[in-house]
């Protein structure tokens, strides 16, 4: 890697945790936006426009079957393996992953889709005593997939033994296995290469083994990589290993006596809040950025439903930890309380009063009027914060419903802005909306479209299953993938008060292009947008 490189990396890691600092910390302040883009909140008047109106014609798409198998190194079929289908947007680097669906393998270990549009898909397969496995794969429009083959390796494994303060045996204690994201005195540089996995971090729920009778676990499936190891188990303190190799053995815990937390979700009158959810998280107190993501990417260690008069109890902590515990409820403002204290062999109460949530809601429509279901919406809220409800690492929004409609009812008193985005559309945002009573009529517009071929610079022949990529306002991707004869199509684009957008193109076997702008009008295509692309000797 040349010094160009490296620099451009760094910057790119460094512009990428100035943008979680701000979603973490909260904003300073709204960022620029094209004001073209914006719309009065509650006012969209929705207009029922005629087909011969709209400047992109329709196109048709063609859907595939995408058919596969999940087996061992040496063949062997593995059946009951569940196998997870998500949607790439942005090609590779900073791609945003959608989950769209999961199924198990069959008897002899296969797998199949249907009706899967093209674009570019991860395939990953998980099963119980091995290591997962993820493949990328663009589907083609117009050729036949692949079988997709998911080989899992039984891996390597962790094994030791729980005890009592005692030495006497903690049979059912669980305990978990997390990737250790950042080597142990990494210089900055790698330190921020955490950032590009955020995504894969919040999502990891960590290897899970129970200790028997004896107190002996064994965590199997691991890769060859360094692990944080966390026991929870009931009566005990909770405790954790830092950086434990794939492979080890005799990796022995003596968990402290445990305290008791307990308390009530109450509403404001003071009545008990039903069914409510309570987290237990772990808080170190450290003063480490990466090390505060890391946490805070970390599922609960413990969870509880409240009961009918929204009593929780919690009787797996104490010890020299300090303990966040956040409350959830439909309809209600989240909650947290940090720095909580069990003493091992203590207890500990907590009285939570929630607030009822302050609500957005609306209706998104398509260019023609017609209610839009499938439409991602999201908000954001603006300006700084330094308390309130939990600030969540990443934010997958809600889709409407088959009408059309969203609603956000656990936000506080605060302007927030609305992004609403669909493959086909324009992205639509507004800023400074307050929750209220009005309902948001949202119509979205046609957008522009690119189209254009991408093309092997040496021999200027096709390439299929090229990734094209365009980026987006408020962050969204739009991407399409080349067919049989290298031609690509992105519709959907927003033109702004500057008419052009940035587009990438990565393809297996060659080197990434660089942004390349492109000159965009709603309603109208621009062709011709080509791109040529250099061989890498990657197979």
């Amino acid at each position: 890697m040349n010094a160009a490189t490296k620099a451009a990396l760094l910057t790119l890691l460094i512009v990428g945790i100035g943008y979680v600092l701000m979603t973490f910390l909260g904003d300073s302040g709204p960022p620029t936006f094209d004001e073209g883009q914006l719309s009065e909140p509650g006012r969209t008047a929705v207009e029922k426009t005629g087909l011969r109106d709209l400047g992109l014609p329709d196109r048709d798409i063609e859907k595939v079957t995408v058919h596969g198998i999940v087996q061992d190194a040496a063949g062997t079929p593995l059946p009951g393996a569940a196998v997870v289908l998500s949607r790439i947007e942005g090609g590779s680097g900073l791609a945003q992953v959608s989950r769209l669906k999961q199924i198990n393998s069959t008897n002899d270990g296969r797998f199949q889709f249907d009706e899967v549009p093209p674009g570019f898909y991860r395939f990953q397969a998980n099963l119980a005593g091995y290591q997962s496995h993820k493949l990328d794969v663009a589907v083609v429009e117009g050729v036949s997939s692949p079988e997709i083959v998911l080989v899992l390796s039984s891996g390597l494994s962790i094994s030791g033994t729980i005890f009592d303060p005692l030495g006497k045996p903690v049979a059912g204690a669980q305990i978990a296995a997390f990737k250790e994201r950042v080597e142990q005195d990494a210089p900055l540089q790698k330190r921020l290469q955490v950032l590009l996995d955020l995504q894969e971090m919040q999502e990891e729920n960590g290897i899970i083994a129970t200790s028997d009778g004896s107190g002996h676990y064994q965590v199997v499936g691991l890769e060859d990589l360094s692990y944080r190891l966390q026991v929870v188990a009931t009566g005990f303190s909770p405790a954790e290993q830092r950086y434990i190799a794939a492979g080890s053995s005799e990796i022995d815990f003596v968990l402290e006596l445990g305290g008791i937390l307990s308390g009530t979700v109450q509403d404001p009158g003071a009545v008990g809040i039903a069914d409510a959810l309570v987290e237990i998280y772990r808080q170190t107190g450290s003063q480490d950025i990466i090390e505060i993501i890391q946490e805070r990417a970390m599922p609960p260690l413990a969870t509880r439903e409240t009961d009918g008069s929204g009593f929780f109890k919690f009787d797996e902590l104490g010890g020299g930890s300090n303990y966040r515990l956040v409350a959830r409820a439909v309809g209600y403002q989240p909650r947290q309380f940090e720095n909580l204290q069990v003493d091992s062999g203590g207890s500990a109460e907590v009285d939570v009063i929630l607030t009822l949530g302050e609500v957005i809601r609306g209706t998104v429509y398509d260019p023609l009027g017609n209610a839009l279901e499938g439409a991602l919406c999201k908000v954001n809220q603006m300006g700084a914060r330094s308390e309130g409800p939990p600030i969540d690492l990443t934010d997958g929004g809600l889709e409407t419903n088959e009408d059309g409609e969203f609603i956000f009812d656990t936000l506080t008193e605060a302007d927030y802005r609305l992004i609403v985005s669909y493959p086909d559309y324009a992205t639509y945002q507004e800023l400074r909306i307050r929750p209220g009573a009005d309902l948001l009529n949202v119509q979205l517009s046609e957008g522009a479209a690119i189209s254009g071929n991408v093309l092997d610079e040496e021999t200027n022949g096709p390439i299929t299953g090229a990734v094209v990529t365009v980026n987006d306002v408020a962050d969204v991707k739009k991407t399409a993938v080349t067919d049989g004869d290298g031609h690509y199509f992105v519709r959907g684009i927003t033109e702004q008060r500057r008419p052009s957008v940035y587009v990438s193109v990565t393809a297996t076997g060659y080197t990434r292009s660089g942004n390349e702008q492109v000159e965009v009008a709603d309603g109208s295509e621009t062709p011709g947008a080509n791109f040529y692309l250099q061989r890498n000797g990657v197979v």
